[in-house]
């Protein structure tokens, strides 16, 4: 099974999101792994040169997974169910990687649990209604 590797960033400093074909990894030293971003421009790096560089962008990962529209899903984004999946009454949930189980979750800040993304998916008819950067008041944060 094969999936498209794409990233997307958001741009702290202008506000705006940013798709971009591909992204290059390369290790700085044993600390620190910078990435640059190709658009068909100049490339941006992010490395410890400029210190605030680095956190100017938040680089966030397609999941490989689509909602009911067929809109690609990012880590970052925040989907909306059609049937209840938690045990809590917000049905927005954030998309995430979960480091504990390596794959995809949608977590809720009221639920000590996460749930696979492609479980989610795949029973609930998921779409994507925002982002946590453009649009955190999906989210109900209590």
């Amino acid at each position: 099974m094969t999936r498209e590797i794409k990233f997307r960033t958001w741009d702290k400093k202008r506000k705006t999101m940013e798709f971009f074909p591909y992204v290059y990894f390369y290790n700085v030293d044993a600390d620190m792994v910078a990435f640059c971003l190709d658009r068909g421009r100049p490339h941006i790096y992010i490395d410890d040169d400029d210190p605030s560089d680095e956190n100017d962008f938040e680089l966030m990962q397609y999941t490989g997974l689509k909602d009911k529209k067929g809109k690609e899903i990012y880590e970052g984004d925040i989907v909306k169910f059609s049937t209840r999946v938690t045990n809590v009454t917000s049905e927005n949930l954030e998309v995430e990687w979960g480091p504990a189980s390596g794959a995809w979750v949608v977590n809720s800040l009221e639920d000590l649990v996460p749930y696979f993304l492609y479980e989610a998916v795949r029973h609930y008819n998921p779409e994507v209604i925002g982002n946590i950067y453009e649009n955190p008041e999906l989210l109900k944060r209590k």
